[in-house]
Parts: structure tokens; sequence; C-alpha cells
């Protein structure tokens, strides 16, 4: 029987979603812990960590972008193949880098007037065996 491997990535080689999405506002949108949960039928309740990291994910919104703005965005999507392959990205909040992946198999975009776009989606962190920090 084979044994899965992860996909490692250098992460000084990931691109960073902050150099094509320059206007945006983010938000945590949950904080994902893996456990699980034993309910018994005497009321007691037992959970355990089913796995050592916190899984983020954030809501972002992109304002005010322009066809070429928008198209860059694309760019970025597919070269990332979408869900698939992680890149860097810093909460301007918190001034935070962290390495997430798009967490939508589709992007949603809304015209807002002649050539001005708006963007949504949701990023999530990205397993931190998949980066590789020292390559």
């Amino acid at each position: 029987m084979a044994t899965p491997q992860l996909t490692k990535y250098a992460a000084s080689t990931l691109p960073v979603l902050n150099d094509v999405l320059t206007f945006f506002s983010s938000r945590i949108h949950r904080t994902v812990r893996h456990q699980s949960r034993f309910e018994a039928r005497s009321g007691l309740v037992q959970t355990s960590e089913a796995s050592q990291y916190t899984r983020n994910t954030w809501a972002i919104i992109g304002y005010l972008l322009t066809n070429a703005d928008k198209e860059a965005f694309e760019a970025f999507w597919e070269g990332r193949k979408g869900i698939c392959i992680p890149f860097k990205w810093t909460d301007d909040t918190k001034k935070a880098l962290h390495y997430v992946r798009f967490a939508d198999s589709e992007i949603a975009y809304q015209r807002i007037k002649g050539e001005a776009w708006t963007v949504e989606f949701d990023i999530e962190s990205a397993h931190p065996l998949e980066i590789d920090v020292e390559a």
C-alpha cells in the first residue's frame, strides 16, 4: 500500500495575493479545529483534537477592479489552479503573512459601473506540511 504524499511548495517561490489585489477588505470568516466528538446517552461529552493545526478561513472582497485588474486577478486564480496551489497573503489588519489557498471553486464578480468590478471569495490556511519555509 502506497503512502500518500503532500506536495511541498517552497515559500520563497509562492506569489503574493496583495500584489494583484490592492484594494480589498478582509474578515476572519471562521476558524475550524478538526475535532472528534462523542456523546454518550448518559450526557457525557468527550472531544479530542483530530489534528494539531487550526485552519482559518477569511472572506475577501476586492474593490474597484478595472478590467485590467480583473484580468490580472483571473490570471492569478488560473496560476494557482483554483483551489489547488497555495500562495502568500498579508492580512493588513494584523500585518501578518499567511500561507493560504482559495477555499471556493468559483469566484464571484459583480460589475459596479462601467469598468469597475468587485470580487468576492474565501481563502483558507494551507496545511503547514505543504509549505517549505526554509527553501
